[in-house]
């Protein structure tokens, strides 16, 4: 199987050798963000069952004990009446530090991405200069000898599209995920300081 794929690869040049470079890339930012919005996803799970128990008690310690939350749960007021704003004020810089950190790498991918059908369009070109060459040197009479550059800008073409609409929808993916996960953090966030804080959450 590998080496029919590696065949297949040689067969349409040095530009196909690239598009395969770059599915690697795409292939490899995309797990990274679904392992990092997993891990948030994690921390949203266990911040969310210590709030179902209604314990302001068992919502610090899971807080404590996660590394997205350690710093809400480490706030310690010492005027009562200034907890709501200080646990606030943590919870944004939560969401400052972790925003950023979802969005890292989203648009490298993207740039990655859109490469592929370009780098097909490349070697399409490289091709189609390969037939004319033959075409000036050999004429036409020979079409074993004009397949060669046909098939490469086929193949190249062909290699691009591939990566790039798969490429496509794993972006969006993960957009979406993204999307959804600050949406999630920032409802966790304000449930998680109004149980720190005293306001509804039983003692």
């Amino acid at each position: 199987m590998v080496a029919r794929v590696w065949e297949y690869v040689w067969a349409g040049g040095p530009v196909n050798v690239l598009i395969l470079a770059v599915c690697f890339v795409v292939v490899y930012l995309g797990l990274g963000k679904l392992y990092q919005y997993w891990r948030f996803g994690r921390e949203h799970r266990a911040l969310a069952a210590a709030l179902a128990a209604k314990d302001r008690g068992v919502v610090a310690q899971a807080a404590a004990r996660s590394w997205l939350w350690a710093g809400i749960a480490g706030a310690a007021p010492e005027n009562p009446g200034d907890a709501a704003r200080l646990y606030h004020n943590r919870l944004r810089e939560v969401l400052l530090t972790c925003v950023p950190l979802l969005d890292r790498g989203l648009d490298t991918m993207a740039a990655w991405i859109a490469v592929a059908p370009l780098l097909g369009l490349l070697g399409t070109v490289v091709g189609m200069i390969r037939t004319f060459d033959i075409i000036m040197e050999f004429g036409v009479g020979n079409p074993s000898l004009l397949s060669d550059g046909i098939s490469v800008a086929l193949l190249t073409t062909e290699s691009g599209l591939t990566v790039a609409f798969p490429g496509l929808l794993l972006h969006n993916l993960l957009r979406n995920r993204r999307n959804a996960l600050v949406r999630t953090l920032a409802a966790d966030g304000e449930r998680a300081v109004s149980a720190l804080a005293g306001g509804g959450a039983h003692v």
